[in-house]
């Protein structure tokens, strides 16, 4: 797709551009240009939600949380060791008249993916304001907790689990009139309605 940068390829399979037979390839061209660029974002504005969620959706989101969670050089872990209380609207450090704005949300598209993936809280297509949802936590390697609420129209959904023993405990909650699809990592799941749960996987 075009160049082949990052942006084209991502941007292409997240928007269903791509032809089924030839998503798999497009998938490894997106890995191969993200690995040659040595796991760092060349993806800009338009991009980067892209590349997250699309890591993702691939079963990769060992290559997305690497990249949230570096330190180094563009990223957000980068603003975060450089002092950063809010995001940048430029990666690079500057101050004055080199950085226009030091509150921007145009990179805060990490914070979705956080609640889409590691937290797993995601909306179906049938769904009408999240009166059916998808439970669908990525239990990444590195991390060991994740705590997130979601404030639907139907009521707080929750979703908290954490490693403990060689085993993850996982509680989560459905509100009320709503019903959560549960999927486990093993491609298993089940159907819940309005309550508290806690699973052990």
């Amino acid at each position: 797709y075009d160049t082949g940068s990052q942006s084209a390829c991502c941007y292409a399979l997240y928007c269903g551009m791509v032809p089924d037979e030839l998503r798999e390839a497009v998938f490894r061209s997106l890995v191969e240009r993200f690995e040659a660029d040595h796991r760092k974002l060349t993806t800009g504005n338009i991009g980067t939600k892209y590349l997250l969620e699309t890591l993702s959706q691939f079963g990769r989101s060992d290559l997305a949380f690497d990249l949230v969670n570096s330190t180094e050089y563009p990223g957000w872990g980068y603003m975060l060791a450089n002092g950063a209380t809010t995001l940048w609207e430029r990666w690079e450090k500057a101050t004055g008249r080199g950085m226009n704005s030091h509150n921007h949300p145009m990179l805060g598209s990490v914070g979705s993916w956080f609640y889409k993936y590691p937290a797993g809280i995601r909306p179906l297509p049938d769904s009408d304001g999240f009166d059916r949802f998808l439970l669908a936590p990525d239990f990444v390697a590195g991390l060991n907790e994740v705590n997130a609420r979601y404030d639907s129209f139907s009521g707080t959904i929750c979703s908290h689990w954490k490693r403990e023993g060689g085993r993850i405990e996982w509680f989560f909650s459905v509100p009320p009139n709503s019903e959560a699809v549960v999927r486990l990592p093993d491609g298993t799941g089940n159907h819940y309605g309005a309550g508290e749960y806690h699973l052990t996987i």
